[in-house]
């Protein structure tokens, strides 16, 4: 769901009626914002709701240690799960493919050529192949240039 599409306003319209009606009571409130929000993330891809939730249940439980931690040192190390945890979530996600592709080119430049390299190759002609041939040869052949 993009910002600039209409789905996105009627979704925004419905969840700020839900939120207007929901303001007397907090828990409500908090709950029918999280539904929401897993509704915003799962509409992109719902196989990383699972990740989304993770994350959450992690957050949860390091706030509520936080807040019955008896030191400020137990209450650091509360805070330090949490931003591990979701740093390493999206380091792992936004680097583990440069990290692979400079891995694979430093191999290759000592001369080991990686099987993941060949493969993801055929793969990407294979897409390729299938993207520019979806036209059938016999239309391409037919059009003439007029003399």
């Amino acid at each position: 769901m993009l910002f600039n599409s209409w789905v996105f306003l009627a979704f925004f319209c419905i969840v700020l009626a839900l939120y207007v009606l929901t303001q007397r009571r907090l828990s409500w409130q908090n709950a029918m914002l999280l539904i929401a929000s897993y509704v915003f993330y799962g509409w992109w891809d719902w196989r990383f709701l699972g990740l989304v939730l993770l994350s959450t249940v992690i957050d949860y439980v390091a706030a509520i240690r936080i807040d019955s931690a008896p030191n400020p040192v137990a209450r650091k190390r509360w805070l330090m799960v949490s931003m591990v945890s979701n740093l390493g979530v999206l380091a792992g996600f936004k680097y583990f493919g440069f990290f692979v592709d400079s891995l694979d080119a430093l191999l290759h430049a000592v001369g080991i050529d990686g099987h993941r390299r060949r493969a993801a190759d055929r793969v990407d002609r294979a897409a390729g192949r299938n993207l520019v041939l979806h036209v059938p040869d016999d239309e391409l052949h037919d059009r003439r240039v007029p003399p």
